[in-house]
């Protein structure tokens, strides 16, 4: 029975890894300054090559820019003082980028997102990444559920 749990949470944390990369949707261009990407938790320095999935949100400060293409090869210019999420489809298949600005200008409070069809609207996260919940769920009732063989009662003659 241990054997088969191990198989299991190799097959899980298979899933799990191959999942992280299935959301990949555009690559980073070269990075010029400060910039960072939030792919989760925080937000850490932006490489140029990093696989970039939607849902990400990179962060250009001031005097810093970047870009990203799509697998589409279709590229997003990303300039300074601008939170951008990124779509699930590019830009050149309909997706739409939210930017938000970092610093205000004209009197505007940090929070509003501009679209890239000039309205502006508030955007709330509602990206939930359900291959990582799902092969927690796998993973954690691997580790707790089923029959704990140490305690074998069994009594031989």
């Amino acid at each position: 029975m241990v054997l088969i749990r191990r198989r299991l949470l190799a097959v899980a944390l298979a899933m799990f890894a191959t999942s992280a990369y299935a959301g990949s949707v555009a690559t980073m261009g070269a990075v010029s300054g400060d910039v960072k990407i939030n792919q989760g938790s925080q937000f850490v320095e932006a490489q140029a090559g990093q696989a970039v999935n939607a849902g990400d949100r990179i962060m250009a400060m001031d005097h810093s820019a970047t870009s990203i293409t799509f697998s589409d090869g279709c590229k997003l210019d990303i300039g300074p003082d601008s939170l951008v999420t990124v779509p699930a489809s590019s830009t050149c298949q309909g997706g739409v980028v939210q930017t938000q600005q970092i610093a205000p200008t004209n009197g505007d409070a940090v929070g509003n997102v501009a679209t890239n069809n000039g309205s502006t609207a508030v955007h709330f996260s509602d990206n939930v990444d359900w291959d990582y919940i799902g092969t927690a769920v796998i993973v954690a009732c691997l580790m707790f559920c089923g029959n704990d063989e140490s305690n074998n009662n069994t009594v031989s003659p």
